[in-house]
């Protein structure tokens, strides 16, 4: 059993130690404006995350091996009971990752990214370690909450909140396993990561959840109507429609031939070429810079809305004064 554990320490320790190179890696290729939020920092709580995880993992495999070839009465229960509560949490994670963060926020994911080998090793570390989704391509304006935090919006805080459903059964698993007489190392360190975890989500998570809330424009009053006007909001077209509009406009009147690119990202930068957008290189992502080739030409980038002002009341006349 020593050696196996001797095994485990070295497998938990390469595996760490590669998801920490690569979460560094991923925080120097990130955009201005997501390094900010995202520190060197979080790499390490990333990291942690994953300790805890793949300790759980192997401390359920030495449950087995301890029940058939050290005849450990209970391995066999406990093993069992912490699988279920692996398979389960990591099913929810996967769930929850694909559904509210992935598929829900897809357009606030810089869309050059997605078929890249560093988004799909991020997206399946994410069904065991939810904290990696600050490491998504995220553009600029999916950053909706309001406090400085490296996850963008309360929909990513509310699926890292998932992880309790691993570690809160966990704990309680390998408390239960101390408590009927079945000792060692390996699991205490375990278990001291695992309470880690929990106390850092319920004390870290609940303070996000608490005080960060999506930015919500104000409401503006309303106003009695009389003439309807066009004016232009603050809230952007629709991505697909300006895009489209764009192609047509660089296609015929600076021979851009849209037609030969299937990728976004590779038809702007030859576009680029053409329309000359200043400060190019520091726009985030493809969505930015369809948008700003898009106000270089010409075409319209926000919502226009019909608003009906106010219309004025009439003033009592002057009564002129006597001499």
């Amino acid at each position: 059993m020593d050696k196996l554990e001797n095994r485990h320490f070295v497998v938990i320790g390469v595996t760490t130690m590669a998801v920490l190179i690569f979460t560094v890696v991923m925080r120097l290729d990130m955009p201005d404006y997501q390094s900010e939020r995202v520190g060197f920092m979080d790499s390490f709580v990333v990291t942690f995350a994953w300790l805890d995880f793949i300790g759980d993992a192997t401390w359920t495999y030495q449950r087995f091996y301890a029940y058939e070839f050290r005849g450990e009465t209970n391995g066999k229960v406990f093993g069992i009971c912490s699988l279920i509560v692996l398979c389960i949490s990591t099913s929810l994670i996967t769930y929850a990752v694909l559904v509210h963060v992935i598929l829900k926020h897809k357009g606030h994911l810089r869309q050059e990214q997605f078929a890249s080998s560093s988004f799909i090793t991020v997206i399946l570390l994410s069904w065991t370690d939810p904290e990696i989704i600050i490491f998504f391509p995220w553009e600029r304006d999916a950053y909706t909450n309001t406090m400085q935090s490296a996850l963008p919006n309360q929909d990513a805080v509310q699926v890292t909140f998932l992880k309790l459903l691993e570690n809160v059964p966990e704990f309680f698993i390998q408390v239960a396993y101390f408590a009927s007489g079945e000792q060692d190392a390996f699991t205490a360190v375990n278990l001291t990561l695992t309470l880690c975890m929990v106390f850092y989500f319920a004390v870290g998570r609940f303070l996000v959840m608490a005080l960060g809330q999506n930015k919500v424009e104000p409401q503006q009053e309303q106003q009695e109507p009389e003439i309807e006007l066009e004016l232009t909001s603050n809230q952007d077209r629709d991505y697909p429609s300006v895009l489209i509009e764009l192609r047509h406009v660089l296609t015929t009147h600076f021979g851009v031939d849209a037609s030969a690119y299937t990728r976004p990202s590779e038809f702007v930068e030859e576009a680029q070429k053409e329309v000359n957008v200043e400060d190019w290189d520091t726009l985030g992502g493809t969505r930015e810079k369809v948008f700003a080739l898009a106000k270089q030409v010409g075409i319209e980038t926000k919502v226009r809305s019909q608003v009906q002002p106010q219309a004025p009341q009439p003033q009592a006349p002057r009564r002129s004064g006597s001499t």
